[in-house]
């Protein structure tokens, strides 16, 4: 009896341990779900990265690092002022080399650290829609170019999400770690990712402000108290909070990342420069290459889809009376993040980032909403309150579907009114306007423009006439479920032409300065004739001329990066240092320099640039529909690479004068 009772029980351990064995190694949808997410999203994030060239906002910061890594580059050194991504090109330079994928992998991290933030929140916004706001992150055309192009506003972002998770877990466990962290993450937002984080951190600090004073108005109708006893209870946990804890981190924090543990103590100029650059972003724009109101214009052009899911879910919010605190926050730094977009003067088209996490929770909300199967009352149906069920789920996806194509059939003929309408002459009248449509290059323009009225007339008749069967709940549903992934074909075609087809054309807001593709061609010919001169060593001597009436060839710009591994090139400033140099890099204005010997040449485009201007509708249209502007408008600027005679004829070094 013993034996058997004793065997009886190691087979019931044996089996608790098999059940817990099983256990451990289950892997949850939800884990599944953010693995599929994260690996698509690197897929298209890492696709092609080293093809694009790099513009003139990359430059600057790649050139920092590479200095660091090499120092015998030509070129003078610039500042970094992000200390961040300062050191992430540094690490990858140091492992992969000086190549533009090097340069913009630290970014693409920072991007899925960023897609994978909301996960942090599920607790306090719910497991689906915590996955769903992931999904509208990584869907954002803005973050993807702004990963693309290796703009440091993204780890502004990160840190800010950070802090506020780490905030918000420290209001409920009082731990320390809790604020610690979230001091790290402040840290990092304000002077470690770029002069933007500072102002972002300002962004944050007035929309918790805002949310403090809705509060206090609200208070007596929905906390039953008078507003005063709020503010003495915001006023009691900001004096209850571990100050020397928190300014010690930001302290410390900032000194450790940017001298890397005090191994490069000038790393400190970088938080300088950081702290400079913000300050004098209220007073002076960046360049001229950045138009003014870049980043509310990019917001609005480029992701107005998420723009209008995220304001139909504040209305669905305050309709059904759920706004708590964090709605009014997030309120708050969305209003406050529109008046800076306005009047901070340095805001480029990434800081249209600012906004990414308040529009895309409010958006996450209102989908996640639509994704519900909710009780609906048919018309039809001869007892009114007998037929509510949710056994209608799939109505709202075939409304979805009908409207989509309706979506897609007006998408298709505008694009084919903005293709033809760039062709119409300029400076019409309307008399001369109307006889122009008229000629058959032209009329498709009229037909095209009749099928988007009458489409939009049978997507709204459609609708009505759902809703007076299905329901307003899963007609509306519908359409939002329509919506909903025509913006995600929009926003993934959008982001992908931005960043990659289009990259080196200046019709974008990104880039109206855009770097052309034939840079790389430069950049092959020096290596070629270095193969053959110096045995494939890039030794041979370059010379440049910096001129200073532009800053087509600046010894810190795009032309210094292309010469990066090129040690023995010079930048120099007068015409007679370049006479008779082996290998000379001339701006295409000087049509016939005199360079003291025999010389072939060729020539290279380096920019195009947009020549920006007022537009008429015709340009407009053109150019929301296909990005494609007037011949006129571009504005083409090369060099020229001069080889001397001896050079180009591949005479040995000894035999050359």
């Amino acid at each position: 009896m013993v034996s058997e009772s004793f065997e009886a029980n190691a087979t019931q351990q044996q089996a608790e341990k098999t059940e817990v064995t099983k256990a451990s190694f289950t892997i949850s949808g939800e884990a599944i779900a953010y693995f599929v997410l994260i690996a698509l999203s690197l897929v298209l994030l890492l696709a092609e990265l080293d093809v694009v060239p790099m513009s003139d906002s990359e430059v600057p910061a790649a050139l920092a690092a590479w200095h660091l890594v090499f120092p015998d580059a030509p070129g003078d050194f610039v500042q970094s002022n992000s200390p961040i991504l300062f050191w992430g090109q540094t690490l990858t330079f140091s492992i992969m080399g000086g190549t533009e994928f090097a340069s913009r992998l630290p970014t693409v991290i920072g991007s899925l650290l960023l897609i994978f933030l909301p996960y942090l929140f599920r607790d306090r916004v719910g497991r689906s829609q915590a996955f769903v706001w992931s999904v509208v992150i990584a869907l954002s055309p803005i973050a993807f170019v702004a990963v693309r192009l290796s703009n440091p506003v993204i780890w502004s972002v990160l840190f800010a999400g950070l802090f506020l998770n780490f905030l918000w877990r420290y209001d409920t466990t009082k731990a320390l770690p809790d604020i610690l962290w979230a001091s790290a993450s402040l840290a990092g937002l304000l002077f470690l990712s770029e002069p933007g984080g500072l102002i972002l951190g300002v962004i944050i600090f007035l929309g918790g402000v805002v949310a403090i004073w809705l509060t206090v108005i609200n208070a007596p109708l929905e906390l039953d108290i008078p507003g005063d006893e709020v503010i003495a209870f915001a006023r009691d946990w900001l004096t209850k909070l571990p100050w020397q804890y928190i300014v010690g981190m930001l302290v410390l924090i900032s000194l450790i990342v940017s001298t890397a543990f005090m191994s490069y103590p000038s790393g400190m100029a970088m938080v300088g420069e950081l702290i400079a650059d913000a300050v004098m972003g209220i007073f002076q724009p960046l360049d001229f290459t950045t138009p003014s109101f870049a980043a509310l214009t990019t917001l609005l052009a480029y992701d107005p889809i998420v723009i209008g899911f995220a304001v139909v879910g504040i209305i669905v919010l305050f309709r059904r009376g759920d706004v708590g605190f964090i709605h009014r926050f997030a309120l708050g730094w969305v209003g406050i993040g529109l008046l800076f977009m306005l009047l901070y003067r340095r805001a480029n088209p990434g800081h249209a980032l600012w906004l990414l996490l308040p529009t895309t929770f409010f958006a996450s909300y209102l989908i996640n909403d639509l994704l519900m199967n909710r009780q609906v009352m048919m018309y039809w149906s001869e007892n009114f309150d007998t037929d509510s069920d949710t056994k209608y789920w799939w109505v709202k996806w075939v409304l979805g579907v009908a409207l989509l194509f309706i979506l897609l059939m007006i998408a298709v003929h505008l694009q084919e009114m903005g293709r033809i309408a760039i062709r119409l002459p300029q400076d019409l009248n309307s008399e001369q306007l109307i006889q122009t449509l008229q000629e058959p290059a032209y009329v498709t323009i009229l037909s095209s423009g009749l099928w988007v009225i009458l489409t939009s007339i049978i997507g709204v008749i459609g609708y009505f006439l759902a809703a007076s069967i299905w329901g307003n709940t899963n007609s509306l549903q519908g359409v939002g479920i329509g919506f909903m992934v025509f913006m995600v074909v929009a926003n993934l075609t959008s982001g992908w032409n931005t960043a990659v087809v289009g990259a080196d054309y200046p019709g974008e807001l990104w880039h109206y300065r855009a770097t052309d593709s034939e840079i790389y061609l430069l950049r092959e010919t020096l290596f070629e004739v270095s193969q053959r001169d110096t045995q494939g060593f890039p030794l041979i001597p370059i010379t440049v001329y910096d001129s200073p009436d532009t800053s087509l060839m600046d010894s810190d710009g795009l032309v210094a990066w292309l010469l990066r591994d090129f040690p023995n090139t010079q930048f120099v400033s007068t015409l007679p240092e370049v006479q008779r140099d082996q290998i000379v890099i001339l701006p295409a204005e000087i049509l016939d320099p005199d360079l003291g010997a025999s010389y072939v040449g060729q020539s290279f485009t380096i920019y195009n640039t947009w020549t920006t201007g007022s537009q008429n509708f015709a340009e407009m249209l053109a150019w929301f529909t296909q990005r494609q502007l007037r011949p006129e408008s571009v504005l083409v600027d090369r060099v020229l690479l001069w080889l001397r005679a001896d050079v180009y004829d591949g005479l040995p070094v000894n035999e050359r004068p």
